[in-house]
């Protein structure tokens, strides 16, 4: 049951940071529209489910496939994730969405 919750918290939390990303302010939907690739924004995932990699790219494909302008680069690691999230940190290299192991540990990431 936890891991059903904690699937649809995270496809929530994504489907909610990608609304707000897809919007395009009134004077750029011009340019968007022509093509133009300098519009194109790339939002990088990193998480711990291995369990959900699946369901995740597949989530991310089907909302690209529907906002080309918006590439998402799904990376999912099982084994050492908050050790890398950590240097990620350190280096100022954060992605946009990513898991911790709860709500206690959001004080740790809440600059990011």
């Amino acid at each position: 049951m936890k891991k059903v919750i904690a699937l649809l918290l995270s496809v929530a939390t994504m489907s909610t940071m990608l609304l707000a990303c897809s919007s395009q302010p009134a004077s750029n939907s011009g340019a968007a529209e022509s093509g133009n690739a300098s519009n194109k924004v790339t939002i990088k995932w990193f998480q711990f489910q291995i369990e959900n990699a699946t369901q995740v790219k597949n989530l991310a494909k089907k909302y690209t496939e529907e906002h080309p302008n918006i590439n998402i680069e799904v990376d999912v690691m099982g084994d050492g994730y908050f050790d890398v999230l950590k240097s990620r940190a350190a280096s100022g290299d954060m992605p946009d969405i990513f898991m911790t192991k709860g709500y206690s540990y959001l004080d740790t990431y809440k600059d990011y």
